[in-house]
């Protein structure tokens, strides 16, 4: 879908009950974490970041995201990389607790197919805790909060 504007989409739930077609807007950036308890792991020890593991300060977080927008490398359609070689053209800024992380890495996640991967260094000057984090790239910042409005739920990631 590359350089074009939207797409018509219909899903069919079960293989049998198909929906509406309708007309979708496509960009090439749209930065979003899958949740508001961000997926991430710690490195090198490859753990699940959460609550009861929080990544460090001054550590490695490799954080999972969609929406980063064209790629070195392009794979075909529907195609995974199984390597580090489709790197995002454009460096996202990733913020944490306020403050700018830096990236060491922001490509395709190898075996995931349309899943970023941004592997960054948690900031050292900030708090422990909750820290909101955010995704910028192409001009367009991942959303502070998940879900509807009425419930939604601030973007964070653990931090000791």
């Amino acid at each position: 879908l590359q350089g074009q504007t939207s797409a018509q989409m219909k899903v069919t739930l079960n293989e049998y009950e198909p929906g509406n077609v309708v007309t979708v807007p496509v960009a090439n950036y749209a930065p979003a974490f899958f949740h508001a308890a961000v997926d991430a792991l710690d490195y090198p020890g490859n753990n699940v970041i959460t609550s009861a593991n929080p990544v460090a300060r001054g550590g490695v977080a490799q954080l999972f995201a969609h929406g980063l927008g064209p790629v070195n490398n392009q794979p075909a359609s529907g195609s995974y990389v199984t390597d580090a070689s489709a790197t995002t053209i454009t460096t996202p800024i990733v913020m944490i607790g306020g403050q700018q992380a830096q990236v060491i890495f922001s490509g395709l996640a190898p075996n995931f197919p349309g899943e970023y991967q941004i592997n960054v260094y948690v900031p050292s000057n900030i708090g422990t805790g909750p820290q909101p984090i955010s995704i910028s790239i192409g001009g367009v910042t991942s959303a502070p909060s998940y879900g509807p409005s009425a419930s939604a739920v601030q973007v964070v990631i653990p931090v000791k």
